[in-house]
């Protein structure tokens, strides 16, 4: 990928997607969800997606994770995203 620019973006139907440079940083993610509110007071019942543009299989365009809101039934997405489409 050429010169993109990353930045955090809380999408209008409560998702916060975070860059990340490093695909090994997500092996090192915990979702706690119960915290999602005290950072996210504008839509504390957002989800969150880390993403990243490198990938473990160089058919992918990306590589991420879907931890659900705190007010979800689940505390990860693991079934290919069922949120994937916002990206």
């Amino acid at each position: 990928m050429q010169n993109i620019q990353l930045f955090m973006e809380v999408q209008a139907f409560g998702t916060l997607i975070i860059p990340i440079k490093e695909l090994s940083s997500f092996s090192k993610m915990t979702p706690n969800p119960e915290e999602f509110s005290k950072v996210l007071v504008e839509r504390p019942t957002a989800s969150v997606h880390p993403i990243s543009f490198e990938v473990r299989d160089h058919e992918n365009d990306l590589h991420g994770r879907h931890f659900s809101s705190p007010y979800s039934e689940t505390i990860e997405d693991a079934s290919l995203w069922r949120d994937g489409g916002i990206l």
